[in-house]
């Protein structure tokens, strides 16, 4: 037998994986395909617990985030009221706790005065001034007189819309006359300068040479 003989003879036998073998039909798509598509309650089986595990796993998320773990963890589930806010503690005014309206000098029977009106500045809290509060008589920066009171009582309380008045009377002065004098009132140890208009000028006259200068302030009183 020659080459081209056992060549034929091959080719005319089946090989072993061809033996037995039936055709069968294709699917049509792959949708269609039984052994490669799960059946649609496994699918169902596989997704439904995947959704479950989902919505589990932000819930504790939220859970935590929120503070409301079982633990505390996160600030805890209870929040801590905030503390309700009062008004502060009433103290001696400030500076910047008051105003102040002071009247033109004016005179009367040798001497020289003005009114002061006092109140609460916007947007303060209500503070406390003195009864009888003390003045002081400045001239760049040197004390010329001073009142008997140093207004250091400060027990009366200015409230929001309640101004309140007082006059400064300056008798007898025989010293350096000044085309200007800077006016200061005292209440509990605390400086207010109070800016007041000339007029006739704040220097009273001298009524007596062995009569000392004097600056006396009157109580605190509602202004009308």
């Amino acid at each position: 037998m020659n080459d081209n003989d056992l060549e034929r003879r091959l080719r005319a036998e089946s090989g072993p994986r061809e033996q037995g073998y039936l055709p069968s039909k294709l699917p049509a798509t792959v949708e269609s395909a039984p052994e490669r598509r799960p059946s649609r309650a496994l699918r169902l089986a596989i997704l439904v617990p995947a959704v479950v595990a989902g919505v589990a796993v932000v819930a504790v998320a939220a859970a935590v985030l929120n503070g409301s773990g079982p633990d505390g963890v996160g600030g805890g589930g209870t929040p801590t009221p905030l503390a309700s806010s009062s008004p502060p503690e009433v103290t001696y005014c400030q500076q910047q706790d008051v105003t102040f309206e002071a009247e033109a000098w004016g005179g009367a029977a040798g001497s020289r005065g003005t009114v002061v009106t006092v109140r609460l500045a916007d947007g303060r809290y209500p503070c406390r001034f003195a009864p009888v509060p003390g003045a002081r008589i400045d001239v760049r920066g040197a004390t010329l007189v001073e009142s008997e009171t140093a207004g250091m009582d400060a027990t009366r309380t200015l409230d929001a819309g309640m101004p309140a008045e007082f006059s400064v009377t300056w008798s007898n002065w025989c010293g350096e006359l000044h085309d200007s004098v800077d006016l200061v009132v005292l209440s509990g140890g605390i400086e207010f300068p109070v800016a007041v208009p000339q007029g006739i000028g704040a220097m009273p006259p001298c009524m007596g040479e062995n009569t000392p200068s004097t600056l006396s302030v009157t109580d605190l009183s509602p202004a009308p």
